[in-house]
């Protein structure tokens, strides 16, 4: 009987060292069989809204976001807005009266919503520079973020309106002014071409009459002045356009049968360049 309760330990104690001289070692209260653990869930972040949506809502106004199906709307961080909600049913229609602003500006009054619809409220309930309002429809895919930045504080009133500028008036040249009046009075059906023919034969005329040798006097000068115009231009168009030419010229440099000289020719040249530029001023 012993040697049969010996040979039993021996055989046991055999099947031991087996098992124990494995690859694995044998659980023990030291190397615990446990499940993984569970991976935490992910936080949703609401995604940067573009910087021209941000909207500034102060204490006792109200951001109102209204959609056809329901809504979850979330605010980061929590607390800083208060926002509550009402489904309005078909055929009725919902009148909220307050202070509103969306970013374009604050409305004071009524705003009716037709059902059927879900109306959110979203109110200032802490401050906060930089909160994000996320809008998911239920089921959606594309989430809607506004950034507001919220204040504890009425809104403050309206800085003083700048002055409207007044437009500083244009000096008007009394040479400008005077043909002006001498082309509105011509009755030329066809004026302003007439008009932008004389500038351009008398542009530069008076040096063209000094190379041809034949002016001698100042009195000829304005007389071939004139005849040139009147060639190229027509016989008797604009004619009270050019007796104010002709006075202007007259009055600045005389009407005599002065010789000409190269001060005469000069002066000749700068006072009709004025009568161009003038010419040119006027509004046909």
């Amino acid at each position: 009987m012993l040697a049969q309760l010996r040979n039993a330990v021996l055989i046991q104690g055999f099947v031991a060292l087996v098992v124990w001289c494995g690859d694995d070692p044998p659980p023990g209260p030291h190397s615990p069989n446990l499940p993984p653990l569970p991976k935490a869930p992910d936080i949703p972040t609401p995604p940067m809204p573009d910087p021209l949506q941000s909207v500034t809502i102060y204490q006792g106004e109200e951001f109102v976001v209204d959609d056809s199906v329901k809504c979850v709307v979330q605010c980061f961080p929590p607390g800083a807005m208060k926002v509550s909600h009402r489904f309005v049913p078909a055929g009725q229609t919902w009148t909220l009266t307050g202070t509103f602003t969306d970013g374009a500006g604050v409305v004071t009054g009524d705003r009716e919503f037709a059902g059927p619809c879900y109306v959110y409220r979203c109110r200032v309930a802490a401050a906060c520079d930089a909160c994000w309002l996320n809008v998911v429809e239920v089921g959606g895919e594309n989430p809607e973020t506004r950034l507001l930045k919220c204040v504890l504080g009425p809104r403050p009133p309206p800085g003083p309106v700048p002055p409207v500028p007044v437009p500083v008036p244009v000096p008007v040249d009394p040479l400008v002014a005077t043909f002006q009046a001498a082309y509105a009075a011509d009755a030329d059906p066809d004026k302003a071409a007439t008009l932008a023919k004389v500038i351009v034969v008398m542009d530069g005329l008076v040096g063209r009459l000094k190379a041809t040798g034949s002016v001698t006097s100042l009195k000829q000068l304005q007389d071939s002045v004139a005849a040139s115009t009147q060639a190229q231009v027509g016989t008797g168009k604009l004619p009270k356009l050019g007796a104010a030419v002709a006075a202007h010229v007259a009055g600045k440099l005389g009407t005599s049968n002065q010789a000409m000289t190269d001060a005469l020719w000069a002066a000749a040249a700068a006072e009709y360049a004025k009568v161009v530029g003038a010419l040119k001023g006027v509004k046909p």
